[in-house]
């Protein structure tokens, strides 16, 4: 057996060193192959988009030299609405895209007042420094309606300077950087020198990312294949690959490399698995009896002792059963007596519900008779607790009709109703009400108790399920109730929950769906 593991553990050793030498090699392929698929996009992007501004720039200039007779007017009559109209018109036919515009004389001063607001204060910036150097560099300027771009003309009328200025909606060149970008990339047109500021993605403007900070995260730097300044702007255009293009192949890799030590190891790992879940339910199984047991026992023990003592105090005529003293004896056996034959029957409802046996007739059951005839019985049992049942009914329909199994919804009413008596203040007053939802009945029991401890708010529906199931405990039950409740509802195709706070109380809610 030891040779036999030495020998595939030398197998598999070598297998694996063929592997990663092949996947490394791969994995470097793939690199290489999307760096040439960067460098090709952004450079073919970066002559697009120079060749785009420049034919911007050209079109202004030649739009601005056609109008000359309308801009140098208005330069003159910065107040003639018409004048403006005219020009604005004019505008539009030629550039259907534009966002805004004005003339500027040669200190990059406009001549008409922007009460717009269109003109903002990085437009005016690069009116002024177009007049410094006459060189224009785009950039992206923010506005609360679109983000866009300027480009700048300057005429010579009659020896007066007059710039043209035309704002362009930036997601333009959005729409270039989807037609170019290659599937697992994305490019961007960024500005370095405002850190690495985003101007430009494939969904357009910056303002169009669901982000705070617009600058390049240190995760987005470590993605950048390729980064290209485009000339005469301020733009460089990136391409980055997107974050799982590069470590899903990976994984793809060490998942075909990890395969075959799963292929060789399965038939053991499978064994060990099989053992260990054994192991488990064994332990599970053992819990489960123990906690069987022990509920089991007290639930069985406690009425028995109580029965027994009875009936011996009776049968050695300590106690003549024609006096009171004798039919309490009598009572407290037949009452122990209905707590095992309660007892019986909730562990055979388990049993049917767990073999999927349980049988259910859900038909229309009107809902305000049902829960009187359970509040009406509840209270005999509150009287033994010093607590009242209080229903609040009137916000019910007295038609209102749901689909239920009539018994079982009985069943549910009795275990969390006893539930709320046991659990409830001293002199508490249960609270029972119920809520229409449109589709669904919701019922509410409520006590003022202790509520239930956070640590068992998980555990609170399992089967034997008891908060302090020890034999001391003061409350009675087998920790089944809860369950059979959730079962029962879930089979109305309704739910079953509860809220519950330290020292104020519980509520227990259930919903069943509407006729």
């Amino acid at each position: 057996m030891k040779k036999f593991l030495i020998f595939n553990f030398v197998i598999l050793l070598l297998i694996g060193l063929i592997l990663v030498t092949t996947s490394s090699s791969r994995i470097q392929d793939f690199h290489d192959y999307h760096l040439a698929i960067a460098q090709e996009s952004t450079a073919s992007t970066k002559q697009a988009i120079s060749q785009f501004i420049s034919e911007k720039k050209r079109l202004v200039q030649i739009f601005g030299n056609d109008h000359e007779d309308v801009i140098k007017q208005l330069a003159a009559d910065p107040a003639n609405e018409e004048l403006y109209a005219q020009l604005e018109s004019r505008i539009k036919i030629y550039f259907p895209d534009y966002f805004a515009f004005t003339i500027a004389d040669a200190q990059g001063k406009p001549f008409m007042e922007d009460f717009d607001g269109l003109i903002g204060e990085l437009c005016q910036n690069d009116l002024r420094k177009f007049t410094q150097t006459q060189m224009q560099l785009p950039r992206i300027h923010p506005h609360p309606d679109i983000y866009h771009f300027d480009v700048i003309s300057r005429h010579e009328f009659d020896a007066k300077t007059i710039l043209l200025f035309i704002s362009f909606d930036a997601d333009e060149l959005g729409n270039m950087l989807e037609n170019v970008q290659n599937p697992g990339h994305e490019l961007m047109l960024i500005y370095p020198e405002a850190s690495q500021l985003i101007e430009v993605t494939d969904k357009g403007a910056r303002v169009n990312l669901n982000r705070n900070d617009y600058r390049l995260t240190q995760q987005e730097k470590a993605r950048i294949l390729v980064t290209t300044p485009i000339d005469k702007t301020r733009w460089s255009i990136i391409d980055m690959h997107r974050p799982e293009l590069f470590s899903r192949y990976e994984n793809n890799i060490r998942h075909t490399l990890f395969l075959i030590f799963s292929m060789f190891l399965i038939i053991s790992a499978f064994m060990l698995v099989v053992i260990r879940r054994q192991e488990q339910l064994r332990i599970a199984a053992e819990n489960y009896k123990n906690d069987f047991l022990s509920i089991i026992s007290h639930e069985l023990r406690t009425p028995l002792t109580s029965i027994r003592g009875s009936l011996q105090l009776l049968q050695n005529d300590v106690v003549d059963i024609n006096t009171d003293k004798g039919r309490e004896m009598l009572d407290i056996s037949v009452n122990n007596c209905e707590r095992l034959g309660l007892l019986i029957n909730d562990l055979l409802d388990l049993q049917k519900m767990e073999a999927g046996k349980m049988e259910y007739v859900i038909q229309p059951v009107e809902l305000l008779p049902l829960l009187n005839r359970c509040i009406t019985s509840s209270r005999i049992y509150a009287a033994r607790f010093d607590c009242s049942v209080e229903f609040d009914d009137s916000n019910i329909d007295p038609q209102l009709t749901v689909m239920a199994d009539a018994y079982r919804i009985t069943q549910v009413m009795d275990n969390l109703l006893s539930n709320a008596i046991k659990y409830g203040a001293e002199q508490d007053t249960i609270e029972v009400s119920v809520t229409n939802t449109g589709t669904h009945v919701r019922i509410n029991i409520t006590d003022h108790g202790e509520g239930i401890s956070e640590e068992f708010h998980d555990r609170l529906f399992e089967k034997f399920s008891q908060a302090d199931a020890t034999d001391t405990r003061s409350s009675t039950g087998t920790g089944l109730g809860l369950n059979i409740v959730k079962n029962i509802i879930a089979s109305h195709q309704g739910t079953v929950s509860f809220t519950s706070q330290a020292g104020v109380g519980t509520t227990f809610w259930f919903e069943i769906p509407l006729a």
